[in-house]
């Protein structure tokens, strides 16, 4: 049976960076622990999807250091970019 958590230190220090509209980190644990994050970058953001995943992947990792973390980065409700941090 897997459970899920949502971690709102993570989101708030996510949220906090310059150009991030919104950021939900979910922790799913079970057979598989896995933990999902969505970055929902604003409008006026200048960096592009590759540039804030090399910015927030340590600070994430670091959280999360031996999980899997699924990071989805969006613009005005559009996919840019889907990873896999390992």
């Amino acid at each position: 049976m897997s459970t899920l958590e949502s971690d709102e230190d993570l989101k708030s220090r996510l949220e906090a960076g310059e150009g991030i509209e919104s950021a939900m980190v979910q922790v799913v644990e079970g057979d598989e622990n896995v933990v999902n994050v969505d970055i929902q970058l604003s409008a006026d953001q200048t960096m592009t999807a590759d540039e804030v995943i090399e910015k927030y992947s340590s600070v994430i990792k670091e959280k999360y250091p031996d999980q899997k973390v699924d990071l989805i980065i969006a613009k005005d409700d559009k996919l840019l970019k889907q990873t896999t941090l390992k």
